[in-house]
């Protein structure tokens, strides 16, 4: 399966990685990978993470890492990475 972010997902891994290396700056980078890997893993299990509780759809779903949430969606062909927020936030409506 071919693996896309999104303008908002890409947007939001930069604006994380931002705050966090602003104190952190070797840990933004090494988080900044994390969330890659986990989500480069989607190409070959693209079911592996939940379904979104907010939104009770098989096709969008969810992988935890760490205090983080990513957002996505499966098509036939596609895994779309839509967003990537903290754990401790609900998930805000996108289009």
């Amino acid at each position: 399966m071919n693996l896309v972010w999104t303008h908002r997902a890409a947007s939001d891994l930069r604006s994380i990685k931002a705050f966090i290396a602003y104190d952190k700056p070797v840990a933004a980078v090494q988080w900044c990978q994390k969330i890659k890997k986990a989500a480069e893993r989607l190409r070959n299990f693209p079911r592996s993470g939940r379904i979104v509780p907010e939104l009770s759809q098989d096709i969008v779903r969810e992988l935890i890492v760490d205090n983080y949430r990513i957002i996505y969606k499966i098509t036939k062909k596609i895994v779309a990475i839509l967003t990537v927020f903290s754990g401790h936030q609900l998930l805000k409506q996108f289009e």
